[in-house]
This record gives structure tokens, C-alpha cells and sequence, in this order.
């Protein structure tokens, strides 16, 4: 057993330096060209329905009225749309309100997440480690390759990693560092807010990583004494708020005209013919997380029990450290156990891992034993500071290759390009027309999204709807009016070949430069006029369709 190598733990750079350290790696990792292209992937499904609660609160207050409504179930194109909760459209129109409709806003509700995240962990690793610990666990949250895709795009795992974070490190404090029983208590309300936040982004995808850190709390105690004061705090708060908020949805969904299109999270979970991926999952998480995860290697074994004993560190210190990778290891074993396959899914257990690299990191030179420091250096290239500029030239290159491509997969021009022919189009056959879609909305909204807004700068006489199924029963108000379809034409897909809608003639609307219809991405659509005559399609009146 080798004894700790230094006597002193090391100085920090001032607390003001770090900082501006780590806001200026955030800004340039997340927010350098953040909105640069259309939507991409599923972006636009968590965008559209932003932008429709937005437009319908601008319509209640012309009206000097008020709707929960509106905000507790999320629309796409008029469809009521319940895939996910619906935290990531609220925050989409919160940030939207005040940076306008843009992509630029769409992502950066993604790209604050993870500066936050950033700053969280930074300040956890300080609180519990010292000051040397917190840069390292900042960058290492900021520098985390995995998160860099999420966290330039507007997808829900930023927002749903950000509440899992707080979460789950305000138990470990409440459980294993707060002083005094006040101190508990506010760590473990506050921890309550941060389940209801993962729950309003992702449901209960981040469950696991909550009963990771009860059990690790409980080992690494060897009793579960010290959960008994703050864990009932947490779960009663959390219970009610999101008892009472699903409550709400629910009672605003039963009350739409047309079902919600919703998604199971059984979905999510274990399948026959899996097994190989759940088995291997807890190996392709450990490599998806790093370079952080090798900390994962530190807290174990004599030497750490000797630095724990040695000075610049302490048992307290050892302890907490054994808990965050405990936390982890068995939140993974939960996912496991339900089936999860993806490691993408196993994302909100990455939170535990940057203040346990900050420690680690922060040791070598320091506390470490002259073995553990010998095994430490070559994982962070020698040292710390040429790792994390290592990851910087990394997360640039990501943004010029990887991110480029995916951003050019984009459906807006095409988009575009459909709106301004059926804007002339409809110039040439004035009146009032509906288009309605349900492929194209699936694979890429944004495509339906650019035709909205085409035909709203020019002020036509236009609804544009995402009907399921292309089913229009159900549909409360009769209107009699054309009927434009956009619907996918690309191989195996329901539209295509669709004769008959409402049991109307589908007729091929040629408007496209490729009579065979837009390609974008690796799907390819077309316009199609629909017979006039009279059917339920809008809202209000309610007659019988025919």
C-alpha cells in the first residue's frame, strides 16, 4: 500500500477565474452556432407544439380570456399530442416568448440545461471536495462528449437530465453531507422539485437513477437510518405535485374532441429477441460516458481507503465518493431490470459521475497514492488541462462534421420550397383551403411547419392539420372547402398509394419541379387536391359528417 504523495492538497485558481473558466468552455461548447440550420430529427416535434401554445395565449388574450387548457395538453397542428409531457414545450414557448419563434430559442432551452448542469456540478464538487475538485467537475460535465448532440439540439434529455441532477445530488447532500436538520430539509424539498421537473420533461425515465442513489446512500451508510428523515419529504412533495399535475392533464385530455396521440413507455422497455443488448448495456453506458467514467475505477480498494486516512482527504470525502459511483453502478443494474437496451436511455445517471471525476482528477499530484496517480495520468493524456483542450478541439470538430451533417438532413427547405408553390397555386384558385398531412408530420414536422408559416406571411385563407390515420372523423366542425393533402410518398410508408380520403378522390396536385414529389432526408412527399364537399374537419359547430 503506497501513502498519499503530497501533504497538501494543492491551490485553486480564485473562485472568479473558475468560473469565467467554465462559462466561457459552456458558451463556446454549447452555444457557438447554435442555430445554425433547420430543425433536424425529432427537433421540430417538441418546437411545433411550443409555437401553438404560444399562438393560442396570444388568442386568449385578444379574446381577455384564459385557458389551462392550452398549456396542459401540447397540439401539433391542431392534434392534441401527449408522446411526452409536456415540461420541453413549455419551456420551448417560455424561451421562444422572449427570443422569438426561432431554432436559435428551440435550442437553447438544450444549451442552458447543460450550462447549468455544468455550474451544478461545479458547485456540488466544491461544496463536497474542495475547491481544486470543482474546475475539474465543471469541465468534466461541460467536456462530456455524449451530452454535446443533445445539448445543441431541442431535445427533451437535457431539460430531463438538468431536474435529474438536481435531484439526485441534493439527496446524496441531504442524505450524506447537510450539517443540520434545516439543511436536510431544504436539500430534500429542494430535491422534490427536481423529480417533478424530470417527471414534466420525460415521465418517469430518470426513476432509476433515483433508487441508485437511495441504495448507495444506504450502503455506503450501512443503515437506512440516515434516508428516514429526508426521503419521506422528498417523495410526499414530489407525489402530490405530480399526482395534481397529471391529474390536471388527464382531465384536459378526456375533454379534447379527438383522442391525444400518446406512446407508452413499455416501448421503451425490454422486448424478446433484446437480451444481447440489456446484457451488454452496462459496458456500452460505461463507454458512452467517457472520459468521466473512469473515475468510476477510483473509489475502490486499499490505496483509496489509505487516502481517505491520508492528508487532503478525508473518510467523509471517501464516503461520498463511493456513493456517486455506487449510485451509477446501480442505477444501471434498474435500467437493466426494466429492459432498457439504448444507452441513450441511461443518460440522466451521467449527473453522478462529473463531481466524482472533479475529486479524482483534482488528486493527482495531490492525495493520490504515487500508484493510483501513475494509473490516473495516462487517462487524462498526462494531464487534466491537456485532456480538457483535447475534448475543446473535439467538440469543435463534432460541430463541423458529425453536427453538419445531421443539421443538413433539415426538412425545412423542402418546406419552403412546397410552401411558396402552393402559396402560387392558391393565388391562381382563390377561396378558402385546409391542407392536412399525417406521414410527413411523423417523420419531419418541420417540412409542415415551413408550409404553415408560407401561407401565413401571405395572409391566405388556410388551415394546415395533422390528422392520424388521415382519418377525418371526429372532427367537430362541417366546413365545406378544398382539401389539399401532403402525404408521404417514399417506400413503406401507410400514405402511400392513398385513392380515397373521407371517401373523396385523391387526385395528384403536380407543383413539383420531380413530378414524382419533394425529396428531403430519405423521404420524398407530394401534393394531392382531395374532391371538394363537406366534412368535420375544424372546430365549433358540430354537424354530422356525411
Amino acid at each position: 500500500m503506497n501513502a498519499p504523495s503530497r501533504t497538501e492538497p494543492g491551490k485553486a485558481f480564485p473562485l472568479a477565474l473558475q468560473l469565467l473558466t467554465l462559462l466561457t468552455v459552456c458558451a463556446f461548447v454549447y452555444w457557438f452556432r447554435l442555430g445554425d440550420g433547420g430543425f433536424f430529427g425529432t427537433e421540430a416535434h417538441r418546437a411545433v407544439p411550443a409555437y401553438e401554445m404560444l399562438e393560442a395565449a396570444r388568442d386568449r388574450e385578444a379574446d381577455q380570456a384564459t385557458s389551462m387548457g392550452d398549456w396542459l395538453v401540447p397540439r401539433m397542428f391542431d392534434q392534441p399530442y401527449l408522446r411526452k409531457p409536456p415540461g420541453m414545450p413549455w419551456a420551448i414557448a417560455g424561451m421562444s416568448a422572449v427570443l422569438g419563434e426561432t431554432v436559435f430559442a428551440a435550442r437553447a432551452v438544450s444549451a442552458l440545461s447543460c450550462t447549468i448542469m455544468a455550474f451544478l456540478a461545479f458547485g456540488f464538487a466544491r461544496r463536497w471536495f474542495g475547491p481544486r475538485a470543482a474546475l475539474c467537475a465543471g469541465l468534466a460535465q461541460a467536456l462530456m462528449p455524449v451530452l454535446w448532440e443533445t445539448g445543441r439540439a431541442a431535445e427533451i434529455e437535457p431539460l430531463n437530465n438538468l431536474g435529474t441532477q438536481i435531484a439526485a445530488l441534493l439527496l446524496i447532500d441531504a442524505v450524506m453531507f447537510a450539517r443540520t436538520r434545516p439543511a436536510r430539509v431544504l436539500s430534500a424539498m429542494i430535491a422534490s422539485f427536481g423529480v417533478v421537473w424530470f417527471a414534466l420533461a420525460k415521465g418517469p425515465a430518470s426513476v432509476p437513477v433515483i433508487v441508485g442513489v437511495v441504495a448507495a446512500a444506504c450502503i455506503v451508510a450501512r443503515s437506512w437510518r440516515p434516508l428516514a428523515g429526508v426521503l419521506w419529504i422528498t417523495l410526499a412533495v414530489a407525489g402530490c405535485l405530480i399526482a395534481g399535475l397529471g391529474w390536471m392533464i388527464a382531465s384536459a385530455a378526456a375533454a379534447e374532441p379527438v383522442a391525444p396521440v400518446t406512446q407508452s413507455p413499455g416501448a421503451f422497455l425490454f422486448e424478446p429477441g433484446m437480451i444481447v443488448g440489456v446484457l451488454t448495456l452496462p459496458f456500452v453506458a460505461f463507454a458512452s460516458v467517457l472520459p468521466a467514467s473512469f473515475a468510476l475505477f477510483f473509489p475502490w480498494g486499499p490505496d483509496a481507503r489509505a487516502e481517505s486516512n491520508g492528508p487532503g482527504f478525508t473518510p467523509e470525502r471517501y464516503r461520498l465518493a463511493r456513493a456517486l459511483a455506487l449510485a451509477w453502478l446501480i442505477a444501471i443494474g434498474v435500467f437493466m431490470v426494466f429492459g432498457v437496451r439504448n444507452p441513450r436511455y441511461t443518460l440522466p445517471a451521467a449527473c453522478l459521475l462529473p463531481p466524482l471525476a472533479g475529486v479524482y482528477l483534482s488528486g493527482i499530484g495531490a492525495w493520490l497514492t504515487p500508484k493510483r496517480g501513475r494509473i490516473a495520468r495516462p487517462l487524462v493524456l498526462g494531464r487534466p488541462t491537456l485532456l480538457a483542450g483535447v475534448l475543446i478541439v473535439g467538440a469543435l470538430g463534432y460541430m463541423y462534421t458529425v453536427e453538419a451533417n445531421r443539421r443538413a438532413t433539415s426538412g425545412s427547405p423542402t418546406g419552403i420550397a412546397i410552401g411558396e408553390a402552393l402559396v402560387d397555386w392558391i393565388v391562381e384558385h382563390p377561396g378558402p383551403i385546409v391542407l392536412i398531412a399525417d406521414g410527413v408530420v411523423e417523420a419531419r414536422p418541420e417540412v409542415v411547419l415551413e408550409i404553415e408559416r408560407a401561407l401565413a406571411q401571405q395572409g391566405l385563407e388556410a388551415r394546415v392539420l395533422w390528422i392520424p390515420g388521415l382519418d377525418l372523423k371526429g372532427r367537430d366542425i362541417t366546413v365545406e372547402t378544398r382539401f389539399i393533402t401532403l402525404l408521404r410518398t417514399d417506400a413503406d410508408v401507410g400514405d402511400r398509394g392513398l385513392e380515397t380520403i373521407d371517401g373523396r378522390d385523391v387526385e395528384p396536385l403536380s407543383l413539383a419541379p420531380d413530378e414524382d414529389g419533394w425529396d428531403f432526408h430519405k423521404y420524398r412527399a407530394a401534393l394531392y387536391l382531395v374532391e371538394p364537399g363537406r366534412s368535420q374537419i375544424d372546430r365549433g359547430a358540430g354537424a354530422e359528417s356525411p
